[in-house]
């Protein structure tokens, strides 16, 4: 399926959304809380981290197919409207010990889930608070309500993985037959929610010379020091999908709250199927 933008504002075709509404760029680098005020203003929620993949996709392939109309840099940049910088999401990751019921043979797991309630903005108020006054993260007990809610997501999406042995975590893009060890990795498939997202990530990034993608996050030897004394909490990051100043092929699962990145709201017209397969 190729994904196909009818205007800025509108993206049909999307695989695993179907069409999505979505705003202009933030412009400023924004906080998470920031984020998420600017979203709902601009009338949505704040991209998940695989909404932030597929808008950044549409907007480089139509930039990519109409070259007469875009034939400058300045019209170029103009078009792409902030999607290649550092992006914020709702998307979070959850370091937890495993209690044996998340079908991973590791003792620790990270999970993803989005943020899409009430209580979303509370908790990143947390974790911003948190961050802000030097924690490197926002802590909370793993039978908390809101946890267990997102624990719960995440296991009915399919997006849980072993905690990595080293990190960053190193895939090759190449794809053959449309498959590539980035993709059809489990720890990429938890991040973006599905092979088909990973392995849409994958293609935009061997297009763009990318020979490896990358994810930076906890790994065992890690979640044994900080869950030391604690293996009844869970450790919540905000993650963001890079770009900017930064490498564009990497994904930060370790992220902080307080860090800055671009916003986008989102609005779902079709369906979404957010099962990881």
């Amino acid at each position: 399926m190729t994904t196909k933008l009818i205007r800025q504002c509108r993206i049909e075709d999307v695989p695993v959304y179907g069409i999505l509404d979505v705003s202009s760029d933030s412009k400023d680098n924004l906080t998470v809380p920031q984020a998420f005020d600017f979203a709902q203003k601009a009338g949505g929620r704040l991209q998940t981290i695989g909404e932030a993949l597929v808008v950044r996709v549409a907007f480089h392939n139509d930039v990519k197919e109409h070259p007469e109309i875009y034939d400058t840099a300045e019209k170029q940049a103009a078009a792409l409207d902030g999607s290649n910088n550092y992006q914020r999401t709702r998307t979070v990751s959850l370091k937890v010990k495993n209690d044996g019921s998340f079908n991973v043979d590791a003792p620790y797991v990270t999970l993803f889930a989005e943020l899409d309630n009430d209580k979303a903005r509370a908790l990143v108020q947390e974790g911003y608070d948190a961050n802000s006054k030097g924690d490197n993260f926002l802590v909370k007990p793993v039978k908390d309500g809101f946890i267990c809610d997102l624990i719960a997501q995440a296991k009915d999406t399919g997006r849980v993985a072993a905690a990595l042995t080293e990190s960053p975590l190193k895939l090759a893009t190449a794809q053959k037959d449309g498959k590539s060890a980035y993709g059809q990795n489990q720890n990429i498939i938890a991040v973006f929610g599905s092979a088909e997202l990973g392995e849409m990530n994958a293609g935009y990034l061997s297009e763009r010379g990318y020979k490896e993608g990358s994810v930076w996050d906890h790994t065992t030897k890690e979640l044994e020091s900080e869950f030391k004394g604690e293996e009844d909490s869970a450790i919540v990051c905000s993650v963001g999908l890079g770009g900017g100043d930064y490498v564009i092929s990497y994904v930060n699962a370790v992220d902080v709250f307080n860090n800055y990145g671009r916003a986008r709201g989102v609005v779902h017209v079709g369906a979404q199927k957010s099962k990881a397969v």
